[in-house]
């Protein structure tokens, strides 16, 4: 295990003799490294791993990682790009845009916000596409969210295609849409469903705890043995 250890580390040793790589290659390199965390979803700190510093010197030693800096200039170019073709692909392929969106809270309890755009090409053939998921600041009033997804529409081209919002229930959804002229809202089928078990549900509060109460009961040690 100790002569592993030691050729180990002369391995690295020797590698670090290796002049990083420049220019071309070096962009290229950083790009994909930039492509594996979007793709994978991982945080920018990844690359600052021991094991991961080890991994590449076996797999590249001219590898030199990009700094933070270098790291969030890279993903808003791509971000940019990304919207760019959306916006090109909505304008070329949509004639009505049908959205939907939701609004939760994460358990850090930061507010989040998602827009997401359905339509049927010129070939009849189902498009979907997500158009924004982003932080929401508290208070999540109905003249916020509006604001927000009027701004974003905007930012799409879509405010003459849009026909239909599709939301849940809430109060500040359902207000943020009905102060939109011309659009009309539907509600989540899912959330419309749970909101009626969950009624019917309190209606009967009384035999539901009394069945809980019974299994509560049987769990008991005594009650399996």
């Amino acid at each position: 295990n100790h002569t592993k250890a030691l050729n180990f580390q002369k391995t690295i040793a020797d590698m670090l003799h290796i002049a990083p790589h420049k220019g071309i290659k070096k962009t290229k390199i950083h790009h994909a490294v930039v492509e594996w965390l979007i793709v994978d979803n991982l945080p920018l700190n990844t690359i600052n791993g021991e094991g991961f510093r080890r991994f590449m010197l076996q797999i590249d030693p001219g590898f030199c990682r990009p700094s933070y800096k270098a790291l969030k200039k890279e993903i808003s170019f791509e971000n940019t790009n990304a919207k760019n073709q959306i916006y090109e692909l909505l304008e070329k392929s949509s004639e009505m845009v049908f959205l939907t969106t939701d609004l939760w809270t994460a358990r850090n309890g930061t507010g989040y916000i998602g827009i997401t755009a359905y339509w049927l090409s010129k070939e009849f053939e189902l498009n979907e596409i997500l158009l924004c998921l982003k932080p929401m600041p508290y208070p999540h009033t109905s003249q916020a969210i509006g604001e927000f997804l009027i701004q974003k529409v905007q930012d799409f081209n879509l405010q003459d295609k849009i026909l239909y919002v599709v939301t849940d229930n809430s109060s500040n959804m359902v207000a943020a849409i009905r102060d939109w002229d011309g659009i009309e809202r539907l509600p989540y089928t899912a959330h419309t469903l749970q909101l009626s078990v969950n009624r019917a549900l309190k209606k009967n509060h009384q035999q539901i705890h009394r069945i809980r109460e019974l299994v509560k009961f049987f769990d008991l040690p005594k009650q399996s043995q």
